[in-house]
Formats: structure tokens, sequence, C-alpha cells
């Protein structure tokens, strides 16, 4: 099986690479310091391995939401089209790889793996091994290193198969209410899509084919905060990231993030953080000169 190639890294993460390269399955190890943010469905498979500390996330995949905070060396392994959220506490490398799944196999004999949801992992040493092997034949010429991408492409994805059953197999009974599930899981996903722009809640009702009161019951109901609330951690998520990922200006950032103004986003920011965007930045960059100082 031959796996496309992968043009660019699909995240936009803070923190620099340390390596990286793209040809069958892309990889990249990334320093990087605490930070929250919440990202768009992609169509490749993507898998982390976070090494500081522990890593809280969400992912919003089909009709459910999935939660864990996964310790030191976890691995979470998010599907195609999966809308999802990431909180790290600490400074630490933290390993990204993407893979661009095979079309489905028609012959019964050969099924195409099932990535029937995500997985959260507290630690695997075989799918460990096969991340830090991708990540070293990276850096070989792209002649030697393309056959052996693609076996370990392979690898990987049989893997994740195995773990995907083994899962199943302990998996409780699904939640009754697996609409209402649905309904939050579409509604996050047109949420994090359109956080810079202008939108009401009847605009999220008609995307979800719910009325806005329903929507405001589901979301006290499953998440315990109004959908306004939900949205605003969301910009401000947004914005934290572009704080520490770029040198825009404040007030082009506050745009960006769906904020009216410079002094909008500096009255929510101030609530959420207990600081201004400023002073974040500010204590983000002396952060990551002291830890690039350290290394």
């Amino acid at each position: 099986m031959h796996v496309s190639r992968i043009d660019q890294f699909p995240l936009q993460l803070p923190g620099a690479p340390i390596a990286s390269g793209f040809d069958g399955i892309a990889v990249e190890a990334r320093r990087e310091g605490p930070f929250s943010g919440s990202f768009g469905a992609e169509s490749d498979l993507l898998i982390m391995r976070h090494t500081g500390g522990e890593m809280a996330a969400d992912v919003y995949y089909r009709d459910r939401v999935y939660s864990r905070t996964l310790p030191e060396g976890g691995i979470l392994i998010i599907p195609p089209q999966s809308t999802f959220r990431l909180h790290l506490s600490e400074h630490g490398i933290n390993l990204y790889a993407a893979l661009a799944l095979p079309a489905p196999r028609p012959c019964p004999q050969h099924p195409a793996t099932d990535l029937s949801r995500p997985l959260m992992i507290s630690s695997d040493p075989v799918l460990d091994g096969l991340l830090d092997m991708s990540r070293n034949v990276i850096d070989f010429p792209r002649s030697v290193a393309g056959g052996i991408l693609d076996i370990l492409s392979d690898t990987i994805i049989a893997h994740i198969g195995r773990l995907q059953a083994a899962s199943e197999r302990e998996r409780p009974p699904a939640c009754p209410d697996r609409s209402s599930n649905a309904i939050i899981t579409r509604a996050v996903d047109y949420m994090v899509r359109n956080v810079d722009r202008s939108f009401t809640l009847s605009d999220v009702g008609s995307h979800v084919r719910c009325s806005p009161s329903h929507i405001g019951r589901l979301f006290k109901a499953h998440l315990g905060v109004s959908p306004h609330r939900h949205l605003l951690g969301l910009r401000i998520e947004r914005a934290r990231l572009l704080l520490v990922t770029t040198d825009l200006p404040i007030v082009q950032i506050a745009l960006e993030c769906g904020f009216a103004s410079q002094e909008h986003l500096t009255r929510h920011f101030r609530r959420q953080t207990g600081t201004t965007p400023a002073a974040y930045r500010r204590a983000q960059t002396r952060a990551q000169s002291s830890t690039q100082l350290s290394a």
C-alpha cells in the first residue's frame, strides 16, 4: 500500500518544529510550552504523543464527545474529520504524526482498518517504537525513505486497528441519548470553524437543525456551560494560541478571534485568565526563551 504524500503538516500549534519530513507519513517533534487550543477537523489520521506532564483532550467525533486526561507519555489518536481541543499543562517535546488513510478495499479478505472512535492511550510500547522509527526515517534521503515509510504506515494503521478492536471489547454500552451527543458535536464543530466571525445561536440551530433554546439546554446538561460561554472559551483559546505563535498586533488577533475590538478581547481575556493579552504574550515569550536557553 502506498500512502499519498502529505504536503504540509495539518496542525498549527505553538512551538518550533525540531524536525519534519513528508512522504506518506508526516512527522514533527515540537518543543512547546503550556497551551490550550481548539482545532478543526482534518482529512488525515492524527497521532500525538505528549511528553511533558498531563494532557487533557476533548475529541468531537460523529455523535459523541470523548474526553480524557492522559499522563506523561500518553498517546492521542484522532480519526479524520474530528474537531478536537487540547490543554497541555507543562513544557515538553511532543511528537505529531499524520497519516493519509488508504481508500477502503472492496475485498472482504482485506478489510480497511475500522477507526470507529478516537483512542486515548496511557502508554503503548509498540506504537511508541513505530512512531520513533518513523521520526528517524524522515531524515533519510527521500529515495531511501519512501519504501520504509510505506511499510511503517501500513504497520501503524494495522496496529491501531488492533488497539481499536481491543478497546471495542471493553467499551461500555452506548449512551441512549445519541441524538443529543450528535447535536452537541455538530454545534461545537460549527463554533470552531466559525470562531473568527460573528454568528448567533440561531445560526448554530439552523446548522444542526435544532431550536436555540434546545441547544442551550443540551450545552448546560452535557458541557455545564451555556453555548455563549463555550464560544467565548473557544475564542480565548484561539487568542492565546495566536499570541504565542504569531507577531500579529493584538487588535488584529481580536478581530480574527471574533471579538469586536481589542478592548472586547482584553475584557474577556482578563476575566478568563487573570491577565491581559499583552502581559500573557510577554510571559510566554520569556518562558520560551528560558526553555531554549536551558535546552
